[in-house]
């Protein structure tokens, strides 16, 4: 197995629903053993903001830049630059920053097929 480096430089972030998220590994032939997923997820404040699950696994996250409010299944957490969190699988969240303030996250997915480990739900967090 070879060295995968992915750059900052060379991200290409894809629209999703109140945030952007880019693969930093995506010009790269990942082998299969592999099994995991990373995305850079740059996010700003948005009243209309949905939540999502991932039904194939947990999701690892640090804020790398901002802070805000992490939504879980209608519960609210505070979050901060430098903090971590675990989502478990199956369970609908959404990462709201604070007005006015962009936040980065890096989340950490145990498998490799990320487009098969996302779906959308429709609703403002915010009126829950």
């Amino acid at each position: 197995m070879g060295i995968f480096l992915g750059r900052n430089s060379e991200l290409k972030f894809v629209a999703l629903p109140g945030r952007e998220s880019a693969n930093p590994f995506s010009s790269f032939d990942l082998p299969t053993s592999a099994n995991v997923s990373l995305r850079i997820v740059n996010l700003s404040f948005d009243p209309n903001r949905n939540s999502h699950v991932h039904p194939r696994s947990v999701e690892v996250s640090y804020v790398s830049k901002g802070a805000g409010t992490l939504w879980i299944a209608g519960e609210r957490f505070r979050i901060e630059e430098g903090d971590s969190f675990l989502i478990p699988l199956g369970i609908a969240h959404a990462t709201i920053p604070d007005q006015g303030t962009p936040m980065q996250l890096i989340c950490f997915f145990p498998v490799s097929d990320f487009a098969t480990n996302i779906e959308e739900i429709a609703g403002r967090v915010l009126d829950k």
